[in-house]
C-alpha cells in the first residue's frame, strides 16, 4: 500500500451493510434500494446513502447510478474525493493518520510530529489507567463523557441505545481512560478491514492539562497498528477549525469528502444558532430532546 491508500481507500461493502443493518434496527429507519429514509422533524424526508457516516463504500463515480434512482427526492451521500487539494476554510474533511502496515514504533518515528511525541511523553508520566472492551459499565461511562462534550458544543446526542448496541453488528471497542478512579476520557472505535476509525469522543476539559485524550489517541492507533490496518480514521472535521488542528498535529492529512445533495450548504453555518441555543438548554431537557433530534437529522 502506498500513501494514495490514504486519501482513496473506502469502508467495506461488508461494514456498510453492518451500518446500515444497525441504522434499521435501532433508529426503525425504513429503506428505499440502498439508501435509508431519515424523516426530518417536519415530517419530510432525506435519502441518505448512509445516515451518520462520513463516507461510505462508494466512490464519486461509483454512486452515479444509485443517486439517479433518487434524483427526484431530497437526498444526500457522503463521498470522498481524493484528489482535491485546494482546501478551504469550512471544507468538510476527515482526518487520516497513514499507518501502512507499519508497526507503532516506525509510526512514532517517521509520522508524529515532534512536538506531539513531547504531549504524549507527558501523559505518560500520569498514573492514568486504560480500559478497553465493550462492557456495559465501560460504555455507560463513554456515554457520560461523551454527552457532555456534546453539549459543550451545542450538538445534540445520540441515545444510549445506540452505543450499547453497536457491538452486534460491527467490531468495536469502547476506550475509557480513569485518573484516581474517575472517568476523564472515552473513544469508540470501530474496526473495518483496513481502517479503523473512531467517530466519536469525549472528555472532561477539567483534566485538559494532564492529556488523557493524548494518551487514549495513541493506544487506538498503536491497536490499529498491531491489527495492521493501512490508516487510522479521526473523523470528520471543518477544515481550519481547533477539532481540525488538534488532529493535524498527530500527522493526519485531510481527506475532501463531498456531500452530494440537490441544494448543498454549509453543515457547519447552518446549525450555528440552533447550536448556540441548544447548549444554553437545561440537561433535563437535552437529555430527551437530543435523541429526538438525532434520529431527524440527515446532516449529522
Amino acid at each position: 500500500m502506498n500513501l494514495d491508500s490514504v486519501y482513496s481507500v473506502c469502508f467495506s461493502e461488508n461494514f456498510v451493510t453492518a451500518w446500515r443493518n444497525a441504522l434499521l434496527q435501532i433508529f426503525k429507519y425504513k429503506t428505499y434500494y440502498n439508501f435509508v429514509i431519515v424523516p426530518n422533524i417536519l415530517g419530510n424526508k432525506t435519502y441518505s446513502y448512509l445516515p451518520l457516516l462520513n463516507y461510505t463504500d462508494k466512490t464519486i463515480e461509483s454512486i452515479q447510478n444509485s443517486i439517479r434512482v433518487v434524483s427526484t427526492y431530497s437526498y444526500q451521500a457522503r463521498v470522498l474525493n481524493p484528489g482535491y487539494r485546494s482546501f478551504v476554510k469550512d471544507d468538510t474533511v476527515v482526518m487520516r493518520i497513514p499507518l501502512l502496515g507499519r508497526n507503532s514504533d516506525e509510526v512514532w518515528k517517521t509520522t508524529l510530529p515532534t512536538n506531539m511525541k513531547k504531549q504524549l511523553k507527558k501523559s505518560f508520566k500520569n498514573n492514568f489507567l486504560l480500559k478497553n472492551g465493550n462492557d456495559r459499565d465501560l460504555i455507560l461511562d463513554f456515554y457520560r463523557l461523551f454527552s457532555l462534550t456534546m453539549k459543550k458544543f451545542g450538538t445534540p446526542v445520540f441515545g444510549l441505545d445506540l452505543f450499547l448496541k453497536i457491538p452486534g453488528f460491527m467490531k468495536s471497542m469502547y476506550y475509557v481512560v480513569y485518573f484516581n478512579n474517575k472517568p476523564i476520557s472515552a473513544m469508540l472505535l470501530l474496526f473495518d478491514e483496513q481502517i479503523v476509525w473512531c467517530p466519536y469522543s469525549g472528555s472532561d476539559e477539567s483534566y485538559t492539562e494532564l492529556r488523557p485524550g493524548h494518551f487514549m489517541f495513541w493506544n487506538g492507533i498503536k491497536d490499529a497498528c498491531e491489527q495492521s490496518k493501512i490508516l487510522f480514521d479521526f473523523g470528520r472535521s471543518a477544515y481550519g477549525n481547533n477539532n481540525y488542528f488538534f488532529k493535524e498535529r498527530w500527522g493526519a492529512i485531510p481527506v475532501k469528502v463531498d456531500i452530494l445533495a440537490p441544494n448543498t450548504v454549509n453543515i457547519y453555518n447552518k446549525y450555528k444558532l440552533a447550536g448556540n441555543i441548544y447548549k444554553k438548554l437545561p440537561n433535563c431537557i437535552t437529555n430527551n430532546l437530543g435523541p429526538f433530534l438525532c434520529k431527524r437529522l440527515p446532516d449529522l
